[in-house]
């Protein structure tokens, strides 16, 4: 129906390869400062010279370090409900970006390359795409280089595509993941429910909240008009939570209506900025929806209701 897509983890690539490109361009700079302050020393330079030349070094290894500080956090891998993506920013006009879609993915595997990169926990993921034979595998795929624990990564993405294709987007996240290998069990997804259940019944003028029911989503999405985008999309979030609120509420985090030019008016998700959980979006229902939720919590007449969903 809507073509959506859930990052499920985004892996920052690991700071050796930060290192590795700012330490020759480090390493110049001392050597000429310290070339600039024998000769100053000497009476070779001028102190007026010698003041601006060790002042530009300065100012332009400052500037490179946070140049490519940035091109290095912009760097890396995402893993979401229907692709790999590899994004790598090599300089300012350099950038290389790369994706693998799981219906190519052939098989995954990894590699520490050096002592270096097995004591500080990084090495190369790799998948590989092909539909037939090896000849057909050759240097089709991904290959990313300096990722923080490959081994998880292999893991997490085999889990992934383990998943039917319309079971990933409600996959557990990277941190989930994880957090469930490392402590030999699943977390506790209650303690996640309640928390946000009872950050939501704290809010100025939030009445009743509770979590839908896969049947209750069912019946919603089954009777929603088709132009309520936003509750669809509250729907397909792991978890949609519904409350009811009075007139105190807060106004809409956005615009309540979208419609391009020659379309018709839909009603898109709005943010919830309430909630800091993965791919939280807010809608509120038609009035239906609103009357069959009336039979199910308890409100007043003139309470209003909203859906927040969230992974």
């Amino acid at each position: 129906m809507y073509s959506l897509e859930n990052t499920l983890a985004k892996i920052q690539i690991h700071w050796m390869l930060y290192v590795k490109k700012i330490y020759l361009t480090s390493l110049f700079s001392l050597v000429f400062i310290a070339i600039i302050s024998y000769a100053s020393l000497n009476g070779m330079l001028p102190i007026v010279i010698t003041t601006a030349s060790l002042t530009t070094i300065v100012l332009f290894l400052i500037i490179y370090l946070w140049i490519y500080y940035k091109l290095w956090k912009g760097s890396a891998l995402y893993v979401t409900s229907h692709r790999i993506h590899l994004e790598i920013n090599h300089s300012i006009i350099s950038k290389y970006a790369i994706d693998l879609y799981y219906h190519r993915l052939r098989d995954t595997a990894f590699s520490f390359n050096s002592l270096l990169g097995r004591l500080l926990g990084y090495g190369t993921f790799f998948g590989r795409s092909g539909i037939g034979g090896d000849e057909e595998v050759g240097a089709e795929g991904l290959m990313a280089e300096y990722i923080p624990y490959p081994e998880r990564i292999k893991g997490f993405i085999n889990y992934v595509i383990s998943l039917p294709p319309e079971k990933r987007m409600l996959a557990m996240t990277y941190e989930e993941f994880t957090h469930g290998k490392e402590s030999h069990k699943m977390p506790s997804q209650q303690d996640k429910i309640k928390r946000i259940v009872q950050g939501l019944a704290s809010l100025k003028g939030v009445k009743e909240v509770r979590v839908l029911t896969e049947a209750e989503k069912d019946h919603i999405w089954e009777h929603e008009e088709l132009r309520n985008v936003g509750v669809f999309d509250t729907l397909m979030r792991r978890y949609t939570f519904v409350f009811t609120h009075d007139h105190t509420w807060r106004p809409a985090a956005g615009d309540l209506v979208f419609k391009r030019k020659g379309e018709r008016i839909i009603f898109p998700g709005l943010p919830f900025p309430e909630v800091k959980e993965p791919s939280t979006t807010s809608a509120s229902p038609g009035m239906l929806i609103h009357s069959y939720l009336a039979t199910k919590i308890k409100m007043d007449t003139t309470d209003a209701t909203v859906f927040v969903g969230c992974n």
